[in-house]
């Protein structure tokens, strides 16, 4: 006994069946942009700090231009068991032809007031060394052989928190000081940035600022 199918109703198949392989292969792919993005961010981190970085919580919507990373952590590997630094619930936005077309356009990241925490553990020096590190590499500007890829509209970070005590694991003899928001504009606007050297304009001007509100001071560029 042979079943006839309606046309309509195969049509209607059809496009289920359509629509099931666009959303599934939409999938897959927003989540292998996710996951190349997560690793790509971690290792220009690393390059323009020279600590280890490490992301956690990170979620990326190609569809809506949206994104977000619970914790991006910076530790220089001095005996303690505190981050040199820590950004908490990051925030952007970006124009999602740009993830097609280049260069990446993002519209804004954001952090909320005390989502930036800084550590001056034992000696402030840690955190010097740090940004001394990063303007070296912002004085000496782009390499000819470098592929301008991000330009970044606005760049919003409110108020931070250093936090300064001794090197001891568990130790609550630590106090805190305000550090000022940091904001930055039209990076890139010019001519794009590298992953990169974005992320030395980041950890630059978010250490100084931090630095600025103790004792240890670097020149500004």
């Amino acid at each position: 006994m042979s079943i006839k199918i309606d046309k309509k109703l195969k049509i209607g198949l059809a496009g289920l069946l359509a629509v099931v392989i666009l959303v599934g292969g939409g999938y897959l792919v927003n989540n292998s942009v996710k996951n190349n993005f997560a690793e790509s961010l971690k290792d220009a981190a690393e390059a323009a700090s020279e600590n280890t970085v490490t992301l956690t919580g990170y979620s990326l919507n190609i569809f809506t231009g949206n994104g977000s990373i619970e914790m991006v952590s910076l530790n220089d590997t001095v005996d303690t068991d505190k981050n040199l630094f820590e950004i908490q619930d990051v925030e952007f936005s970006f124009a999602v032809t740009s993830v097609l077309f280049g260069p990446l356009h993002v519209e804004e990241i954001t952090v909320a007031p005390a989502g930036v925490i800084g550590n001056i553990i034992g000696s402030g020096a840690r955190v010097k060394t740090l940004v001394e590190t990063v303007r070296g590499k912002l004085v000496a500007g782009m390499q000819p052989d470098e592929e301008s890829q991000i330009i970044v509209d606005k760049l919003s970070f409110g108020k931070g928190v250093m936090k300064i005590g001794p090197a001891l694991i568990g130790s609550t003899l630590e106090k805190e000081i305000d550090f000022p928001a940091t904001t930055l504009t039209k990076l890139g606007d010019d001519t794009p940035l590298t992953k990169e050297r974005l992320a030395e304009r980041i950890i630059f001007a978010v250490g100084q600022n931090a630095l600025n509100a103790t004792a240890y001071r670097v020149p500004i560029l």
